[in-house]
């Protein structure tokens, strides 16, 4: 969809097809405190593509700022990881809330209580 701009990860819905760089996809997966996991962010795309109908948290103006108190990846950062411009903040959220529950949970109750509605378990197991 965006073969002028080096990025790396997309989902092409209309192929049904996730696209990964491979080395940002390992890095994140190997090292999540270091770099985005870009493969549970497209993972986390595809749910909100198929679920549209869920009841998702309203999110508060200064998502991006509390996000960053949680991961301690900024915005811009996330952006650049990931190479595009339009980035789902709802995606992003969700994406935090699984990687960084207890941080999550302590900086965002409210939407980590709604979440754990939404994606139907709590990432606190035990």
């Amino acid at each position: 969809q965006f073969p002028k701009q080096f990025h790396s990860s997309e989902i092409f819905v209309e192929d049904g097809v996730l696209m990964f760089s491979a080395e940002h996809l390992l890095k994140g997966f190997m090292q999540p405190n270091l770099y985005y996991n870009s493969g549970l962010h497209e993972a986390i795309q595809v749910f909100l593509h198929l679920y549209p109908n869920k009841v998702y948290p309203t999110l508060p103006d200064n998502i991006w700022e509390q996000l960053t108190l949680i991961s301690n990846f900024p915005e811009t950062g996330i952006r650049d990881w990931i190479g595009l411009e339009d980035i789902n903040p709802m995606a992003v959220t969700i994406c935090h809330f699984l990687m960084f529950p207890e941080k999550f949970q302590q900086i965002l109750p409210e939407i980590h209580d709604q979440l754990m509605e939404v994606v139907g378990f709590d990432p606190l197991w035990e």
